[in-house]
Formats: C-alpha cells, sequence, structure tokens
C-alpha cells in the first residue's frame, strides 16, 4: 500500500477556468459519467458518456470548451483514455498543459475525486424521484451550483458566473427588486378597479379644461 506523505496543495489559480481537474465516476447508476471542475470557482460539470474512449471524451471536452473557453491546465489520472496519443495530441493542439497523477497515488486529482464523491452523494439523494437519469444531473447541479462552498462563502455560480442564479428559495426570500415589483403590480391592480382608458377619435367634441382659474371652455 502506499504509504502516506506530507500534503502538497495545489496552487490555488487566480482566475476561473484555468485548471480542470477531470475524473471519471462510474460504473454508477448503469451509466459512465465525466466528471469536470474547475480548481478556482469549483463549478462543476457531469456528463453522461455512453463511451469513455479518447475520441467520445474529446468530442464531450470540445463542446464543453465551445462554452466556456480552453483552459490552461488538465488535471487526469493514468486511465488509457487520457494517456493515449489521441488525447496527447488533442491536449498539444489546443496549448493545455496536460498533468497525470502519480502512479499509484490516485490522490494526486484528488479534487477530482472528492467532487465524483459529492456527485454519487447528491444523485442518491435523488434516487426517490420519478425524473429520468438526464433531469436529476440538472437538478443537482444546480442545487450544487447555488450553494455556498464551505471554504471562500460563496457559491459556484457567484464566482463563475459573476450572477447570482435564481431558484425557488428566492421565492421565501425575495430579492428587493421582486418586492418592489409585486408592489407596483398590487398598486396598479387596486387603483385600475376605478379606472378605464378613455378613446376619441378625430373631430370628436370634447371639454378642455382650461388651467385659468375660474373658466371652463
Amino acid at each position: 500500500m502506499p504509504r502516506q506523505v506530507p500534503l502538497h496543495p495545489w496552487e490555488f489559480p487566480g482566475e476561473s477556468w484555468k485548471r480542470l481537474h477531470i475524473d471519471f465516476a462510474g460504473p454508477f447508476l448503469n451509466h459512465m459519467f465525466m466528471v469536470v471542475v474547475d480548481s478556482h470557482t469549483k463549478w462543476l460539470e457531469v456528463f453522461r458518456m455512453s463511451q469513455i474512449t479518447s475520441q467520445a471524451t474529446i468530442t464531450r471536452l470540445r463542446r464543453l470548451f465551445a462554452s466556456y473557453g480552453l483552459p490552461e491546465q488538465i488535471v487526469t489520472d493514468n486511465a488509457t483514455t487520457f494517456t493515449s496519443d489521441e488525447f496527447q495530441t488533442f491536449a498539444k493542439q489546443n496549448g493545455i498543459l496536460h498533468t497525470t497523477s502519480a502512479p499509484g497515488h490516485p490522490a494526486t486529482n484528488d479534487l477530482a475525486e472528492r467532487y465524483v464523491q459529492t456527485f454519487k452523494a447528491g444523485m442518491k439523494k435523488l434516487a426517490h424521484t420519478s425524473l429520468n437519469i438526464e433531469d436529476k444531473i440538472s437538478l443537482f447541479l444546480l442545487q450544487y451550483r447555488t450553494t455556498p462552498n464551505c471554504t471562500n462563502g460563496q457559491s459556484p455560480a457567484d464566482l463563475f458566473l459573476h450572477r447570482h442564479i435564481r431558484t425557488r428559495l428566492d421565492f421565501l426570500k425575495p430579492c428587493t427588486k421582486e418586492v418592489v415589483r409585486k408592489k407596483q403590480y398590487q398598486q396598479k391592480e387596486h387603483h385600475d378597479r376605478t379606472a378605464a382608458d378613455r378613446f376619441f377619435n378625430a373631430d370628436d367634441a370634447v371639454y378642455l379644461r382650461s388651467t385659468v382659474t375660474g373658466s371652463h371652455k
């Protein structure tokens, strides 16, 4: 068994989407999943994979990078999916530094491993629902991304998207904008009970109130 060695934490990147940690989860729930976590914001992506070949993994990563751009570094284990010439070529062509965990020491990629367990635990909590597997993944990701991180006190969505993601929890404590908007609608509804729109046609005879006191036309 590998001996316990001194801890050497990964350097904390100064920006989001600089270093990604990638790992596979499964077989789990009769499927294989690819888990990608951003080391800065802890933004999490989970993809159900019908295959975990190098080509299938590259295809999925291309779609992911099309949304958020190319990272500077990716960290994986030594699975043949990641050590193949095809995957190495993909990383080099896109200017991505590919770092693999030390053989026999999977804890080198502990961030990905930790979030694999987070994903599995979250999916197990949704086992009682009637949702299909894709909807469960979406619900899990929404809940995870909007939950503040215990280390920095901010949610992955706040850090990664730089904005608040609206969820059903906002119904319980609406923001100031929502409160004001609701009050405005209530005032309008109350006022409109005794009000009516007025319509005129060209050449209609109308009364005009003069601003001069005591005179009407």
